[in-house]
């Protein structure tokens, strides 16, 4: 019985990823108040023009994608283990890519709002007025927009890029790991669907879980697919570095991990470098009044610092 109440037990720890996701899910609707607050103002009120309450809805919405970036960079390392507290981190991330989650989803907010009222028209057209293949562009326009939505915040979160390069990589890696894309979409549709057939018997749950249970899922599916796009690690004393792309702090990291692009390490060679020069030490003192500067220079090897490192 002991075992089973013990911190590091697998109980205990599936109990305390629970309670992350429960702390992190309230966060997220912290973040959602602003929007209800407006749909019950203007619930209230009932006379107010449906553009007005639009809009108002959509200023209030936009912190939510902060939020969104938030929850990912923190799912992830919970996901790698690599977090040891979550409150910190995801105020960290929320902190230092507002200004662009901001812009990115706003920029998806407005084409999902303009494409979902093209569809309602062209669906509603009893005139015929539009074309059948617009209809067509338009669910095809609207499926790109979902898919590269799914990872434009986890790219956001992991990645640093401009807005326009991390809005080409959730196109590319939406269609280019397209498996991940489907599982994903389904991951994140599952509570919503659940809404629509259980009712409001769901809403607990949903306030428990809703929001950060799919993200944590959905991060399950994309960790180890941005591997690909991380530094490779390679056998060291420390197996658990994070890669530079996700470390805190750059004095965790081993400098002995990673190879540097274009030059061939061989750390035997390197000791065996260092070795010679400690042997040679005293005859370089001994000849450094008779060997002058230029001669020097010539001794060194092409690429490397005069005590024989890589630059």
């Amino acid at each position: 019985m002991s075992k089973f109440f013990n911190l590091d037990s697998p109980v205990m720890a599936f109990l305390s990823r629970l309670w992350d996701i429960m702390v992190l899910n309230i966060f997220a609707f912290l973040f959602l108040l602003p929007v209800f607050a407006v749909l019950y103002f203007f619930g209230e009120i009932g006379s107010a023009s449906p553009i007005l309450a639009l809009v108002l809805v959509f200023i209030a919405a936009l912190p939510f994608g902060a939020c969104l970036t938030g929850l990912h960079y923190i799912s992830l390392k919970m996901v790698r283990k690599e977090e040891s507290y979550i409150v910190r981190p995801f105020f960290h991330s929320v902190k230092e890519n507002f200004r662009q989650s901001v812009i990115i989803w706003a920029i998806y907010l407005f084409f999902f709002v303009i494409t979902g009222y093209d569809i309602y028209m062209v669906i509603n057209d009893e005139q015929n007025i539009f074309p059948s293949w617009l209809g067509i562009a338009l669910l095809i326009v609207s499926f790109l927009l979902l898919f590269s939505f799914l990872w434009v915040f986890p790219i956001l979160s992991h990645f640093v890029n401009s807005v326009g390069g991390t809005l080409r990589n959730a196109v590319t890696m939406a269609i280019g790991a397209f498996p991940r894309t489907l599982l994903m979409l389904l991951i994140l549709i599952t509570p919503i669907a659940a809404l629509y057939f259980i009712g409001q018997y769901i809403v607990p749950f949903l306030f428990l879980f809703g929001i950060e249970g799919p993200v944590y899922l959905c991060a399950m599916t994309y960790s180890k697919f941005f591997e690909r796009f991380e530094p490779k690690r390679e056998e060291s004393q420390n197996p658990d570095a994070m890669p530079p792309v996700l470390a805190d702090d750059l004095d965790s990291i081993d400098p002995n991990v990673f190879k540097i692009p274009g030059i061939d390490y061989d750390p035997d060679e390197v000791k065996a470098e260092e070795s010679g020069e400690k042997d040679n030490e005293s005859g370089k003192e001994m000849n450094q009044e008779t060997e002058k500067a230029p001669d020097l220079e010539a001794d060194k090897e092409p690429g490397r610092d005069a005590d024989g490192t890589d630059k």
